[in-house]
């Protein structure tokens, strides 16, 4: 799904200022359950439904809630508490997510390949006045003292 950038700010605002130093879930080291949003969109009916899948697509997208299906067997509800197992489906998605974005990542970090990079036609050497600096050098002199 894509937002654009002011849902995007929005929703990162929701979540730092509202989901994570309110609910538990947020910061326990388990995923969160499944059906969350309406959970979500039940306590805060005042916030726009957009913004409140914005901020659920950054917090489940991120790098570091990914990681947590590998390590976790057990999803958490708003305030922490169980709410279930995982799901092994959910644990090999999480994984292929987790590969393509650190695919994406180091792609990203080694930059263009060596040789993939068109190089701009070369100029000539500059010279001033149409002289090499070397006889320029020649003619000024030593250096005064």
């Amino acid at each position: 799904m894509h937002y654009n950038a002011e849902t995007l700010a929005k929703g990162r605002h929701f979540l730092a200022t509202t989901l994570i130093p309110r609910y538990a879930g947020f910061r326990s080291p388990n995923p969160l359950k499944i059906g969350v949003l309406d959970d979500i969109r039940k306590l805060h009916p005042n916030v726009p439904a957009k913004v409140t899948r914005a901020a659920l697509y950054l917090h489940c997208g991120a790098f570091k809630y990914l990681l947590l299906f590998k390590a976790s067997k057990i999803r958490v509800d708003l305030s922490g508490a169980d709410a279930g197992q995982l799901d092994p489906l959910h644990a090999k998605s999480a994984a292929l997510k987790l590969r393509d974005l650190d695919a994406k990542r180091r792609k990203a970090i080694a930059g263009p390949k060596a040789g993939s990079r068109k190089r701009p036609a070369s100029k000539a050497p500059s010279k001033a006045s149409g002289r090499p600096i070397l006889k320029l050098l020649k003619r000024a002199g030593p250096p005064a003292r």
